[in-house]
């Protein structure tokens, strides 16, 4: 009997024991399914987190390829245009150049008939210049060789109308003036007036300047005009006309850029000789 109860007595501590332990199991295991529900929990945060970034991921690179669409758009716009713009304003300005262009021929065109008209006038006037004043060479010569033949009693012979008598002129007489004069005592004017000295009776009567132009100094010509000018005792004025008449080739045109008045005085003409046929100028260029 006692054997039997202390059985009993252990069977029911065995017992609690078992049920105490499965009771522990089973805290252990609803413990553990809790913790697995949180880890689950945290995985899903997770797992959504992860998608909302690759959505935004997506949503980054959707808005970078359209960017990259409208940039290059932009960019073909900015092409078409620069190319555009760039052949309007070629054109534009092709055109403002024709214009500035022709308005410039246009210009040039007539301040080149201005001073061809004015190089045509001085040469006429130096060309009337020069006719004067040959016409003044012959009668100065003419009424000094009658004034010397007349003083030594040199006859002239004239045996035929029209033959050269006294002056260059021709006789009225178809008899003789004085007794046949030999032949070595007849005076004969010489055939060129212009760039020669007269000489009657050992005297020089007239001389011209040698033409000048541009193939030599200003500075020799002018030793050359002033030697000339003491000698024939020409004044200021009739010094530059001697001047005038005697030039020719690029040294006629500058007197297309001066005025009358400055064409008749010596001053003016020698210093705009000088500046493009000086030495010092020549050097220059």
């Amino acid at each position: 009997m006692a054997d039997s109860d202390v059985r009993g007595s252990e069977m029911t501590e065995g017992s609690e024991r078992d049920g105490k332990s499965l009771k522990d199991l089973v805290v252990g295991l609803v413990q553990a399914m809790s913790e697995m529900k949180l880890e689950m929990s945290k995985i899903k945060q997770e797992t959504s987190e992860i998608s909302e970034i690759k959505q935004e991921r997506s949503a980054v690179v959707m808005r970078m390829y359209l960017m990259r669409e409208e940039m290059l758009s932009a960019v073909g716009e900015a092409k078409q245009f620069t190319v555009e713009h760039g052949k309007r304003l070629r054109q534009d300005l092709t055109e403002e150049f024709r214009e500035e262009l022709t308005a410039v021929r246009q210009q040039c065109k007539g301040r080149t008939e201005v001073v061809e008209t004015n190089v045509e006038e001085v040469r006429e006037e130096v060309t009337r210049l020069r006719r004067s004043l040959e016409k003044q060479s012959l009668g100065a010569w003419g009424r000094s060789e009658c004034s010397e033949q007349a003083g030594q009693g040199h006859p002239y012979a004239s045996s035929e109308p029209g033959n050269v008598g006294c002056c260059g002129g021709r006789t009225q007489s178809t008899h003789l003036w004085h007794a046949p004069a030999a032949e070595d005592d007849v005076i004969t004017p010489p055939p060129s007036v212009a760039g020669c000295a007269r000489h009657i009776g050992g005297t020089s009567i007239q001389r011209k300047p040698v033409e000048f132009g541009e193939q030599m100094a200003w500075e020799v010509y002018q030793a050359h005009l002033a030697l000339l000018a003491q000698g024939q005792g020409w004044r200021d004025q009739e010094k530059a006309l001697q001047l005038v008449a005697s030039l020719c080739g690029l040294a006629l045109e500058i007197l297309a850029h001066m005025t009358t008045s400055q064409r008749s005085t010596y001053t003016a003409v020698a210093e705009a000789l000088r500046r493009p046929f000086g030495r010092v100028f020549q050097a220059k260029v």
